[in-house]
């Protein structure tokens, strides 16, 4: 029932968004048409159905490039209420000079001398009509509708005429009461944004900066303008003092027309925005030539050509209705009209049947006027539904105000995807800068269990003893195995000999690299170890690393990135649990249109595949074959070891690792969820955003994190892993780390010989330096 629940208001908000696009088609179509009338030396004397639909497209796309395009300028003014409104607005009326002119980059660069070739300056700047101007839309602040709500949520630039005499007038408290609060939501709202930063130890310098900006681009510019808005009632209530006149409205905001309340005099301030520059012909048409074959034909082709189907088709369709909103959008033709109320829809037809003009026999599209005509009789009814349609569209889709904030969160994530993918591709798999941090162990050091109840998975028993062994395995060796993963051969061996023994645990890179060489995987991405127990023959643990560079970082996307999103809207809409049974498989259908090719490449495959030639193959090397394997792993190399565990049926202990509930379906071949029930563990310690990604099966273990609860990501570490298993499990026979002291706050180990903690940690760095000459080691 939920899947049909589901499907059912899929389809429901598929029809609604085709109407939608179909009324915004039909609108400017409708709106191109009303310049037939005001330029009839363009029309022709005859012609078809066909063709005049093909030339109001053909201008309905030039028109909007243009205004798109053009070079803009706002103005500001306070006028009195007793002038005669301009017919075309103050912006192009002789007699008035703004207070203030405002023009963007962009509107500057139109106008440099060396474009001219590209953009015309107007002799005579033409009015760009808002879109609250359109739709008639001019609320009234009365002192009986007035909110701090209502104040401290609006726009900077809306239309708003503020009552500031009579029996409604706002009172000088009311006005105050504006100005401070917005004043002082926005300086919290910096502070409480500022406090955070510096509570996560974001750097000063970087908190200063950022509040700078904050205060110089945003709080600013609104206070400013909240203490205008002040200072004008507090001279509009003056002048009606000293004059003994009536003064009743105060408008301000962007594109505001005076509307009198009360006979008397009026004073209002307001912005008109003008054109000043415009994109010649050739410009226009260029540019659309250049966004069809670059951002549509070209990655459509290639998607064909690559075999990406299915991205192709739905490439295809989101991009035609999307270009036809783009180059068909009525408000950029409207901003040139001004009010859908001196708008007369149906002016053209009508006085065409009256005249028994040829052009009446084109019919015009009109999708707007499709519904009307069934339900209304009279064309004086079909024009209010067409204008009240498209002005709801228009104010509420088209130009809302959250369409530009998604606008604003896809194009961030857009250039973060870019970014992340440039630098992903030119940059190798190397260690980092200043080498790694030091793994100091002390053998003279240990940790005694802790005398409270510890993890019941400190020792692993079931399906993690050797065979032919019952010793328990420590849950700390997997973490430990889990951490050397990121290191050369020559470290890890080095680190293996300190924490198991001499010649106890070997890493076979010798037989991976042969692995990857017969199977031409050398030059993927994907790292992963085998270590082998020669007391234990045939017998070894695959250790997969995790997140190191870019790349990494995108195949954590890649994976993970729908699942995460299904928890994110789940945790948001109200019961969003009873919807846990079915996000699998809206998980399934998100990636159904991932690209082949790019599954192919998955990091997964390349581990599952090294585990099953290991286990069913066979595979030997040097005379080594393996038939026991356990997989384990960190972050990213967590995820994958959950993913190989549960294809390949191989044990594994996934330390933070992403999990595959969600995702199960996504993956080649599939996984079910009784191997990830059966096969599949995750250490997950406390407040690891990153280690609850894509729901947990049913064995994990949650362990604490003692990390300052101001560090977000601080519980993502393998390394503080690795401690609190030492810590609180005892660390047995096995070494202890200094950096569990140094860098993680947990207390010093006891003591087992004669050094101190401080001085044996001191040598041991030493000892480690000289041991590895040739390494690069962070020993801070």
């Amino acid at each position: 029932s939920a899947i049909t629940w589901m499907v059912g208001v899929f389809f429901f908000f598929l029809v609604f968004s085709l109407a939608v696009v179909a009324c915004e088609f039909g609108a400017c179509l409708e709106t191109v048409a009303l310049l037939d009338d005001l330029e009839p030396e363009r029309v022709p004397d005859y012609e078809t159905g066909f063709q005049r639909h093909l030339r109001l497209a053909k201008r309905a796309i030039f028109l909007t490039q243009r205004q798109r395009f053009s070079g803009l300028r706002e103005e500001r003014y306070l006028v009195s209420g007793d002038e005669e409104y301009p017919k075309d607005g103050y912006a192009t009326s002789q007699s008035h000079e703004p207070e203030l002119e405002r023009s963007s980059l962009y509107s500057k660069y139109t106008q440099l001398s060396c474009l001219k070739c590209m953009y015309e300056t107007l002799d005579k700047p033409t009015r760009v009509y808002s879109v609250e101007e359109i739709r008639d839309i001019v609320p009234f602040v009365t002192n009986s509708n007035w909110s701090l709500e209502k104040s401290y949520c609006l726009s900077r630039n809306s239309r708003v005429i503020y009552s500031v005499d009579g029996p409604s007038a706002l009172t000088e408290g009311q006005v105050m009461s504006t100005m401070i609060c917005v004043t002082v939501g926005l300086l919290l709202i910096t502070v409480i944004v500022l406090g955070c930063l510096y509570w996560m130890d974001t750097p000063a310098a970087t908190v200063i900066v950022l509040g700078l900006f904050i205060v110089y681009c945003c709080a600013y510019p609104v206070i400013k303008s909240s203490f205008h808005i002040f200072q004008n009632y507090k001279h509009i209530r003056g002048v009606r003092k000293e004059k003994d006149t009536e003064v009743s409205a105060l408008h301000m905001g962007e594109g505001g027309e005076e509307e009198e309340v009360d006979e008397g005099r009026v004073m209002y301030q307001l912005w008109e925005t003008v054109t000043v520059t415009r994109p010649k012909a050739w410009v226009c048409w260029a540019r659309i030539a250049i966004d069809l074959v670059v951002f549509f034909l070209f990655p459509l082709i290639m998607l064909f050509v690559s075999d990406n189907t299915a991205i192709a088709i739905l490439y295809l369709f989101f991009g035609f209705f999307t270009g036809l909103r783009i180059y068909f959008d009525a408000g950029f033709i409207l901003s040139e009209l001004g009010s859908l109320d001196g708008i007369n829809i149906f002016s053209r037809n009508a006085e065409a049947e009256s005249t028994g003009s040829n052009r009446s026999k084109a019919p015009l599209f009109t999708s707007l006027r499709s519904i009307a005509n069934r339900t209304y009789k009279r064309k004086a009814n079909q024009a209010l539904l067409a204008k009240a349609r498209t002005s709801e569209v228009m104010g509420n889709i088209t130009r809302s105000r959250s369409a530009g904030r998604w606008i604003v969160v896809y194009g961030v994530m857009a250039i973060v995807i870019v970014v992340m993918f440039l630098q992903a591709a030119g940059e190798g798999d190397t260690i980092p800068d200043g080498g790694r941090p030091a793994i100091v162990q002390l053998k003279d050091f240990y940790y005694a269990p802790q005398p409270d109840l510890p993890y019941p998975t400190c020792q692993l028993t079931k399906g993690f003893t050797w065979k032919g062994s019952d010793e328990p395995s420590p849950l700390g060796d997997f973490s430990y195995m889990a951490a050397i993963s990121y290191e050369v051969p020559t470290v890890a061996q080095h680190y293996l000999n300190t924490w198991f023994g001499n010649g106890t645990a070997v890493d076979e890179a010798e037989f991976v690299d042969h692995y990857r060489q017969e199977t031409n995987t050398v030059n993927n991405p994907v790292y992963y170890k085998l270590i082998s127990f020669p007391e234990h023959p045939g017998v070894g643990v695959v250790a997969i690393r995790g997140s190191e560079t870019m790349a990494d970082f995108l195949v954590d996307a890649q994976l993970w990135a729908s699942a995460f999103l299904a928890q994110l809207v789940r945790a948001f809409i109200p019961f969003g649990w009873l919807w846990t049974p079915i996000l699998d498989d809206l998980v399934r259908v998100v990636n159904f249109v991932e690209d082949a090719s790019l599954k192919k490449v998955s990091y997964y495959r390349r581990t599952t595949d090294f585990v099953n030639a290991l286990l069913e193959s066979n595979y030997t090397y040097n005379g080594k074959s393996f038939h026991t394997l356990r997989i384990t792993g960190a972050s990213l190399g967590g995820g994958l070891a959950v993913i190989t565990g549960a294809q390949t049926r191989a044990n594994t202990v996934a330390i933070s690792g992403l999990n595959g509930a969600l995702s199960r379906h996504t993956f080649v071949p599939p996984i079910t969820l009784d191997a990830l029930n059966t096969q599949v563990m995750n250490v997950i310690p406390d407040r690891d955003i990153i280690a609850r990604v894509g729901d947990r099966s049913r064995l994990f273990q949650e362990i604490e994190c003692r990390a300052p609860k101001n560090s977000l990501f601080a519980c993502h570490s393998m390394w503080r892993t690795a401690c609190e298993l030492s810590y609180t499990c005892g660390s047995g026979d096995r070494p202890v780390m200094c950096q569990c002291v140094e860098n993680f706050g947990y207390p010093e180990p006891i003591q087992n010989g004669t050094r101190s903690f401080v001085d044996a940690c001191a040598e041991e760095k030493q000892k480690l330096q000289a041991a590895l000459p040739n390494e690069v080691f962070r020993l801070d």
